[in-house]
């Protein structure tokens, strides 16, 4: 505990109410042990979150977000990826 209480600044999450919640979310309970902890919404999701809702309001746009969602599972799942990111992660 003393190490963390050193070492621990700050805690990163999606913007979910168990993590970020303002009454009993994991970020309120680690200010509970480290009041000086910083708390923050993930950038990333919250750019999630932005472009999905401007979808949303621009309408018919469901057919590229199925493709944009078909192409990921493709290169994800594809047998030379999968070599490339082994082969880079015994490089390093």
């Amino acid at each position: 505990m003393e190490l963390l209480q050193e070492m621990l600044i700050g805690f990163c999450s999606d913007g979910a109410n168990v993590m970020l919640g303002v009454k009993s979310g994991v970020g309120k309970l680690l200010q509970g042990d480290f009041p000086n902890i910083i708390l923050w919404h993930c950038l990333n999701h919250r750019l999630e979150l932005a472009v999905a809702q401007a979808l949303e309001a621009t309408g018919g746009t469901k057919d590229f977000q199925a493709f944009l969602d078909a192409l990921y599972t493709l290169y994800s799942q594809s047998p030379k990826s999968m070599r490339e990111q082994c082969d880079i992660s015994k490089s390093h």
